[in-house]
Parts: structure tokens; sequence; C-alpha cells
């Protein structure tokens, strides 16, 4: 197997076209869009490419990697067990400031009275400080499921993980089951 970047940026120096025949999954690293890399805030994994951002969504590896001649059944997609956080109150802003959060402590942080929001275009959840100073992008259940039918419609490979620790809230791996059913249950 080989984890592969998640776009043409870094991924024109990798020759996926005649590579592909000789592995027997190649796992694109669909998370960190966006972090302290980027100029500007953003989702960390989004399923989709919303407004004017440019930074990539799993989609768009998803269809790089074809593009590339990757056979669909050798094409893993990464999904992210942690989100980033950025000082800003909303996405597409310039920050200073970006840290790793792991999904349990993000579920602690909308216990302790953040809000969660859905961006319906992306297809992922953010969290947002109370007073609007932070957001954390993130995936959740909703947008893990999102994602494993998206891969699955496709008729993709499957998916990878990072970090497969990051999902333990209340000694139960919540992210890894939402995983595990959605390629249970393929119906």
């Amino acid at each position: 197997t080989m984890a592969a970047p998640a776009g043409h940026y870094w991924g024109q120096w990798i020759n996926f076209e005649e590579l592909s025949g000789s592995f027997d999954f190649i796992s694109f690293m669909t998370y960190d869009y966006h972090g302290p890399w980027s100029d500007h805030s953003g989702h960390n994994s989004p399923l989709y490419l919303c407004g004017n951002d440019t930074c990539g969504s799993l989609n768009d590896t998803l269809i790089y990697g074809l593009s590339r001649k990757i056979p669909k059944e050798k094409l893993l997609v990464g999904l992210a067990f942690y989100g980033r956080s950025f000082n800003v109150p909303e996405l597409y802003r310039p920050y200073t400031e970006s840290l790793p959060y792991s999904y349990a402590d993000i579920v602690g942080l909308i216990s302790s009275g953040w809000t969660r929001l859905w961006d319906d275009c992306a297809q992922v959840p953010i969290a947002r400080k109370p007073d609007q100073s932070v957001i954390i992008s993130y995936d959740d259940e909703q947008s893990i499921g999102a994602k494993c039918r998206y891969v699955l419609d496709k008729n993709g490979g499957g998916v990878i993980i990072w970090e497969l620790t990051q999902d333990y809230v209340n000694g139960q791996p919540v992210l890894l089951k939402v995983v595990g059913d959605s390629f249970t249950n393929k119906d």
C-alpha cells in the first residue's frame, strides 16, 4: 500500500499511472486541507469543496486519483478522527493560530457549551466557541457516515483513518463504529 498526498500539488511528482499496478491500494490522505500552512481558515477534511475555496476536498481527491489512472477499487480515502481550530469566528478568514484537537476533546467542548454547526455544502461540522473567537473544523458521526456512503456509492476501495485513538468517548471508539457499521451494512 501507499499513503499519497491528496492532490496535484505534491501528487504531480508521483507516477501513479505506472505505480498503481504495483500496489494493492493507494491511500489518499484526504485531511489537513487547512491548518497552520494555509493562509485562511477552512475545513480540515471536507467531503465537497465550497465557495471560492480551492484547497481541496475528498471528492476532488477521488476525481484526481481516477484521473491519474488509479483503479477505483484500489483507491482509498482518508477519514480524520481529529479537527483543527482557527482563532476566527467563521471559515475562510485569515487567522493567527491553528491547533489540533482530538474528536474526544471536541465532544467535550460541545458538551461544555460550544455550538455545533453543520455545513450543508462541505458535509462536515464546525464547533464554535461561545464567544465566537474560535472555530474547530472536524468530523463527527454524521460526516464520517456521509464519507463512508460516498466511498460505497463510488465503488471505491475503502478508507484509511488518521488517527485511530482519537475518537474514544466514554471508552468507546465512536467514529470507528460508524465506519464499521457503514461497511458492514452496505445496503
